[in-house]
């Protein structure tokens, strides 16, 4: 009977040691390598560089920005993306 446990016990650790193994070994290899690739209208729109009053380059970049619809919420409530959400980042799903 303490044979059996101990090989319980032992095959246990192994078991949950190897299957973490594996599938980060699988993910770095075969799969996902870490990294999103942006389609290119969503991306960066311009990298714009300017300096500081203390004469120090600063580097600003630009992303897409949406011009003005109006829509309506579900209240019936008239809603203006540029007024209402400004200096909000706002995720629409339709």
């Amino acid at each position: 009977m303490q044979g059996r446990k101990l090989k319980s016990i032992l095959f246990g650790s192994f078991f949950s040691a190897l299957v973490p193994l594996a599938a980060f070994l699988f993910l770095k290899f075969k799969g996902h390598d870490g990294h999103i690739v942006l389609p290119a209208f969503y991306g960066v729109e311009s990298i714009d560089t300017s300096t500081d009053e203390d004469g120090k380059p600063r580097i600003d970049t630009t992303f897409h920005q949406i011009q003005g619809p109006t829509l309506v919420n579900q209240l019936g409530d008239t809603v203006q993306i540029p007024q209402d959400f400004k200096n909000k980042i706002l995720v629409v799903n339709f």
